[in-house]
């Protein structure tokens, strides 16, 4: 089971989101796609590392 912190990547939703709309507005426009295209790239970046980063603050401290 993840740790609840694990749900922080949840918070890349938004730019996620964003990026879906915009995909499927400008789709019959390929010139138009590239906003949207780089957000979908920073989604998948910061959901990871959000994740990551919950995981790693969820663990004990062990001296």
């Amino acid at each position: 089971m993840l740790p609840v912190y694990a749900a922080a990547g949840v918070l890349a939703l938004p730019v996620s989101l964003s990026a879906a709309r915009d995909l499927l507005a400008h789709a019959s426009e390929p010139s138009l796609l590239a906003p949207a295209l780089k957000r979908t790239i920073l989604a998948a970046n910061l959901s990871g590392l959000l994740t990551a980063l919950g995981m790693w603050l969820s663990t004990p401290l062990t001296p």
